[in-house]
């Protein structure tokens, strides 16, 4: 990675905040905090979910709404726990997985939760990774932040480092092996690694030069959060109209909505993390 080895030393300078402020100070990992989420309808009818509502309408359907789930907020993506995205689905929002493709770099996640109990590969690839990438006897560090969903992989390097202009395309992970590329301004490199045992190793190339070296990335420490009093999270579509809803697996909603098929992701149930 010729150009993005010329980073290095800033890569190293901003990654070590991050990494401090996910430690305890006896150095194990803190817990993460799970925050109750509300359905709010806006002015318009529309419906999204909320922790903090802005507007007086908002409050006032807040203050008239149970808590639907509780999920885990953080600024640095936690090992293991997936990313729920709230993205634009014409004039209202919805939920997704992965962002926008092509906008990865920018979408914020609304909130973290658990992947569904069969998805082998988001439970092995979600999270943090501690990233190393050699060219000859030159090392550049950064954080790399991935998530993996309806077959694909996506990633992108901390953002608050240089790395963070490059971008990637979503990739694949079959068989504990991960393949993707990643392009800064005009230089493009592909990447290929295979996970074990909490690591990622493998090599990269520069399309279209000589360009290459090894590379690999290590889990950041798990920060501790409860695995019990859990609930599937569904998305629902009234037909009608589009609309969009999400509700727990223990929530029934009218005729008119239809259930998707398989659940988001897992959250904790309020009721439990209030009671603790």
């Amino acid at each position: 990675m010729h150009a993005l080895i010329l980073w290095g030393f800033q890569g190293i300078a901003a990654e070590s905040k991050p990494i401090a402020e996910s430690l305890a100070q006896d150095g194990s990992p803190k817990s993460l905090k799970l925050e109750p989420f509300y359905r709010v309808i806006d002015i318009h009818g529309k419906e999204h979910l909320s922790t903090e509502p802005n507007s007086k309408e908002e409050r006032s359907a807040r203050l008239a709404s149970a808590e639907l789930f509780c999920a885990v907020r953080s600024e640095r993506w936690p090992t293991g726990l997936v990313p729920l995205f709230q993205i634009k689905h014409g004039n209202q929002h919805g939920l997704s997985r992965l962002p926008i493709s092509g906008e990865d770099n920018s979408c914020v996640p609304l909130f973290f939760a658990l992947p569904n109990e069969n998805e082998i590969e988001a439970v092995k690839l979600a999270g943090h990774w501690d990233f190393r990438a050699t060219r000859d006897s030159t090392t550049s560090l950064t954080a790399l932040e991935v998530t993996f969903a309806n077959g694909e992989v996506s990633a992108r390097f901390d953002q608050n480092t240089d790395y963070g202009f490059a971008n990637f395309s979503r990739g694949t992970f079959k068989d504990d092996e991960l393949q993707i590329t990643v392009q800064y301004i005009s230089d493009v490199y592909l990447l290929t690694g295979k996970c074990s045992s909490g690591l990622l190793k493998g090599q990269w190339k520069q399309r279209g030069t000589l360009d290459h070296g090894i590379w690999e990335a290590s889990r950041s420490p798990q920060a501790t959060v409860s695995y019990s009093g859990t609930v599937s999270l569904f998305e629902w579509t009234r037909a009608s109209d589009g609309a969009l809803r999400y509700a727990s697996q223990q929530e029934s909603l009218p005729a008119e909505w239809n259930k998707s098929a398989k659940p988001l992701c897992r959250v904790w149930k309020a009721r439990d993390v209030l009671q603790n």
